[in-house]
């Protein structure tokens, strides 16, 4: 007699008498439903990876430079809107022209007090954009029938005398738009005289073809890149030379240049970008948004209108250097004052990558100028809350702009996990009372071998925060038996609330 004890195996093994159907029901139904939830769960896996597949190319593709509403304030407005209105000018071009334009004729009647240095409110500027599609050049054309009415209109008056050098060659041929006054003395059978020199020491460049400049300052021997950083940062001019005098004091340049991007990405070096003559340009996007076969010219009454509501802001200034000397331009009250320090601390946690970050080492300075200039130029003498937040959206401006042109998604995505991976880090020392070995650091970061942590992330992390100016973290080597230790600890960051 067979053996039909039961067996409780048999019914999911489908053998013996106790299970007569070789594959029960509940068998099938059970393997149905593995099968099912490992293919849901195969599916979710494939649905978040698609998900981070199309999150990563989000962020490596860089949008259009867009300048926010509130940086055209007030008649930079209103003037940018009627150079664009029927053309294919682009406002923000227009905009960075007429500033550059005011700021020539302003001279060293205005300036900004920024520690122990007195700022005068000469900058340069670059409009960036595609080759022959940019409408660069076209930018130019109302700011400069602006300037000329003006002019016209005051033939008496020298001080809307717009004094202009439209290329740039080398360093003695700018010292010598702006120089001053010399006695030579007889040399041999050549008389001596006198060069009268250049009263007028404001001059504006409006270099069209900008390439031609960055080409000499790469040659060698070149002036121009010395020059050029002197200029913009207001000290005397010179080359010395054995045979010739070149010197000028006083001098007050400012310059808008334009460029194609492929141009100025491919030639712009290295040592340019750090602490040569491109850190003291504020780049801007210019690219035509519209296309206008039959533009129109801007309405003569209109371009008159113009040019008296400037000419009063210069007199306004003028009148105030008169009576008291060159002046500071003030912020207007406190609120001004706190919305300055918030935005001098936050633009010291923006993360970029390397190159564009060397180009926007001169954020705050540029901020400071531009807001002066935007108060002025609208009439005031003082910086209102208004000003100095359309000054923050030019510098916001600048930075998308180098982000498009020098950098790339991927660049921008690395940037930004190194700046999570600092942030933690410090979060780690402010919860160890400022103070961490690198290997607790380690275990915190990584919950003690739990979760992974890139290590080229972390070491870009730690390279970051000991570079920031100032930093945030410090780091001791400790002696030991074998390699030494690292211990991280907080610095002492000392913010006074003036910050400049």
């Amino acid at each position: 007699m067979a053996d039909v004890t039961p067996d409780p195996l048999r019914p999911w093994l489908g053998y013996g008498k106790a299970s007569p159907d070789p594959q029960p029901k509940n068998f099938n139904e059970a393997l149905q439903n593995l099968n099912a939830s490992e293919r849901q769960e195969e599916e979710a896996k494939q649905a978040a990876a698609k998900v981070k597949e199309v999150e990563a190319l989000q962020n490596s593709i860089l949008t259009t430079p867009q300048l926010q509403p509130q940086a055209l304030l007030g008649i930079l407005g209103d003037i940018a809107e009627a150079g664009s209105l029927n053309s294919e000018a682009s406002a923000p071009a227009i905009a960075l022209h007429t500033l550059g334009r005011f700021a020539t004729l302003l001279g060293n009647a205005a300036f900004v007090q920024i520690g122990d240095q007195r700022r005068s409110l000469n900058f340069f500027g670059l409009v960036v954009g595609p080759t022959s599609h940019g409408r660069k050049g076209t930018s130019e054309e109302l700011p400069t029938r602006i300037f000329s009415h003006m002019q016209l209109a005051n033939p008496a008056h020298a001080g809307f005398r717009l004094r202009t050098l439209g290329s740039l060659a080398t360093g003695e041929g700018l010292i010598h738009q702006v120089r001053d006054a010399h006695v030579y003395p007889p040399q041999g059978r050549t008389p001596g005289h006198t060069d009268p020199g250049v009263d007028d020491k404001r001059l504006f460049l409006p270099v069209s073809e900008f390439g031609g400049a960055l080409a000499q300052f790469r040659r060698e021997g070149s002036t121009l890149g010395a020059v050029m950083r002197d200029a913009y940062d207001g000290k005397v001019l010179t080359i010395p030379t054995k045979t010739s005098f070149n010197r000028a004091t006083g001098a007050h340049i400012v310059c808008v240049g334009s460029v194609p991007e492929t141009e100025i990405a491919k030639d712009l070096r290295d040592e340019d970008k750090s602490n040569g003559v491109a850190n003291r340009f504020i780049m801007v996007w210019s690219a035509r948004t519209k296309l206008v076969a039959m533009p129109t010219a801007t309405d003569a009454k209109l371009v008159a209108l113009f040019a008296e509501r400037i000419a009063t802001a210069l007199h306004n200034v003028w009148h105030q250097a008169q009576q008291a000397g060159a002046f500071d331009v003030p912020f207007a009250d406190d609120n001004v004052r706190a919305a300055w320090v918030a935005f001098y601390e936050e633009r010291a946690k923006v993360t970029l990558p390397d190159s564009v970050a060397k180009l926007l080492a001169r954020d705050a300075v540029t901020a400071r100028i531009f807001a002066a200039l935007i108060a002025l130029i609208n009439g005031r003498l003082s910086v209102t809350l208004a000003d100095l937040q359309a000054a923050f959206a030019w510098v916001e401006y600048w930075q998308q702009t180098l982000m498009f042109v020098f950098s790339n998604g991927e660049e921008a995505e690395e940037a930004e996990a190194n700046r999570l991976v600092a942030n933690q880090m410090v979060s780690v020392l402010e919860a160890s009372n400022g103070s961490v070995s690198h290997s607790d650091l380690m275990n915190a970061l990584t919950d003690k071998g739990k979760r992974k942590v890139d290590k080229k992330a972390l070491k870009a992390a730690i390279e970051r925060l000991l570079r920031e100016s100032p930093p945030r973290v410090v780091v001791e080597k400790l002696p030991t038996k074998g390699r030494p230790g690292l211990r991280y600890k907080l610095a002492n960051v000392h913010r006074p609330s003036s910050s400049p």
